[in-house]
């Protein structure tokens, strides 16, 4: 295809469950129509995510044999389904010293490093298989921190290991604590939960887009470098919305101690 294709995938915590099952149809479509054996990684000009999303853009992009996808969206889900409960909940001893994280992070960060450890050893930033977006928040400079595995592979100040970028992405203030993180330059960084400015990063991705000489990234004289919007397609999953009511009554008196009513 022509086509600048970009996946972009939005933060949500545990409802990251439910992008893995949007994306393992339409995986299991491509291994209907195309290969028994595709994995959507390979599908892709680019991945962008928050959060939850920037976790799954990892695990879609890991690299394989052959600078090809190594995991299919199933692992991803599996990560979810059997290790989401240990990362994301908040037991009845937490709840009970630490109401509405008034005191310190709702979760403690610990599972979650070690199975980002656990999954991604160390792997940098630059491998991952395609142009890749995950956004962060540098809590100093007051700003925004895109990892970009472009930039990455040109020079060492932006290149990461995965694990830490996967960490700062997901730091979302009252639930994980902030990150201090090193670039492979040994520049540190402070960072926090890309959602926080941009919990949907599509046009984070489109803006980053714009700038990639994609045809050279791909050795492909079809694909448009620095692609303007009619040359690109983009794909955006959430991870559901809020929909209960909130009275005014209900509201009028919360506060941080008397928390929010979910």
């Amino acid at each position: 295809m022509k086509k600048i294709c970009i996946l972009s995938l939005d933060g949500g915590g545990i409802r990251g469950i439910i992008t893995c099952i949007i994306l393992k149809y339409i995986e299991e479509r491509l291994q209907e129509l195309d290969h028994p054996h595709a994995k959507l990684g390979d599908y892709f000009d680019m991945v962008a995510g928050s959060s939850t999303g920037g976790l799954i853009t990892s695990i879609l992009l890991c690299p394989g044999e052959n600078s090809k996808a190594k995991h299919s969206v199933t692992r991803g889900l599996e990560l979810y389904s059997k290790k989401g409960e240990d990362i994301f909940q908040v037991s009845f001893w937490q709840k009970l010293i630490n109401p509405f994280g008034l005191f310190s992070e709702k979760i403690s960060q610990e599972a979650l490093e070690k199975n980002l450890v656990d999954f991604f050893g160390t792997i940098e930033l630059r491998e991952l298989i395609k142009p890749c977006l995950i956004t962060s928040y540098d809590i100093e400079n007051r700003r925004a921190k895109l990892f970009n595995s472009v930039e990455a592979s040109r020079q060492s100040t932006d290149n990461f290991l995965v694990k830490d970028v996967c960490r700062a992405t997901s730091a979302a203030p009252t639930y994980f604590s902030p990150v201090q993180i090193q670039s492979m330059y040994g520049q540190t960084f402070s960072l926090i939960d890309g959602g926080m400015f941009a919990n949907n990063p599509a046009l984070c991705a489109y803006a980053e887009a714009r700038k990639m000489p994609f045809a050279e990234i791909f050795k492909n004289h079809q694909k448009p470098n620095h692609p303007v919007v009619n040359d690109m397609i983009i794909v955006s999953i959430g991870t559901g919305a809020e929909a209960k009511p909130y009275s005014f009554k209900s509201l009028e008196n919360a506060g941080k101690i008397a928390g929010f009513p979910l």
